[in-house]
């Protein structure tokens, strides 16, 4: 937000609740198929492979979605508005971004198998 000049205040912070809603949702999603597919058997890789390919399109669509529906808030002529549109726009990327490449690294690596 610094780099951005964008000053925190109440109405910034609350971006925060969405966003962590938004990117529980996606990495329990995530885990949940990653965890189907090892129980059935699959090694580390071909599990998290499965659950990306499975999962991983309708996190992308659902983050695309929202993160565009954020944006929308940036043509309002209220700052703070603006604001919270870009700020949850950017959060909205940046966890998608975070559940598709630090999520499967992290569970390999959380199993002893480096990436």
């Amino acid at each position: 937000m610094g780099w951005l000049g964008i000053a925190v205040d109440p109405a910034n912070t609350m971006v925060a609740a969405v966003l962590i809603a938004i990117n529980d949702d996606d990495t329990i999603h995530m885990s949940l198929r990653y965890q189907r597919e090892r129980r059935s058997g699959k090694s580390r890789l071909d599990a998290i492979t499965t659950a990306i390919k499975t999962v991983g399109d309708a996190v992308v669509v659902t983050s695309i979605c929202l993160a565009l529906g954020f944006a929308v808030l940036m043509f309002s002529n209220w700052g703070g508005l603006v604001a919270f549109g870009l700020l949850a726009s950017l959060g909205i990327v940046m966890a998608l971004l975070a559940v598709l490449l630090l999520l499967p690294a992290a569970l390999l690596q959380r199993e002893g198998t480096r990436v």
